[in-house]
């Protein structure tokens, strides 16, 4: 999983999106695999955040953007890391405007990554 490529750097925020949260926890999904891989580390998860956090600060968050206007939920948000699961079931809007928030300022020696499967290149297709 890419998003935790840079957890041991201070500042450091990643943030995995699919369009629906419940699409998040089915079997196999994004948080169980998290859950599954960070469980019994170093790590903590808070449910009511949705939010691992590392011992170095950094932080691994879940999210999800049903309606085109709750990309405005992550505004004033910075993050290093945006993973897009099943991209083409985002709106071409809300990639655009997410990847924007896609910066390293509080985590300067990381690389930022906008990052979607290859097999996934056309948006809003399907949702």
């Amino acid at each position: 999983m890419g998003a935790l490529q840079y957890v041991d750097i201070p500042g450091y925020a990643a943030l995995l999106l699919r369009r629906r949260f419940s699409d998040l926890a089915l079997p196999g999904a994004l948080m169980l695999r998290a859950d599954e891989w960070l469980r019994g580390t170093d790590a903590t998860w808070n449910e009511n955040k949705r939010t691992w956090t590392f011992p170095s600060g950094a932080k691994l968050a879940f999210g999800y953007l049903e309606h085109e206007a709750d990309k405005y939920r992550y505004k004033s948000s910075e993050f290093q890391f945006i993973g897009w699961d099943e991209l083409t079931q985002f709106q071409e809007s809300q990639y655009t405007y997410l990847c924007r928030a896609c910066v390293a300022s509080r985590a300067p020696r990381c690389r930022c990554a906008c990052a979607a499967p290859a097999t996934q290149a056309r948006l809003g297709t399907t949702g």
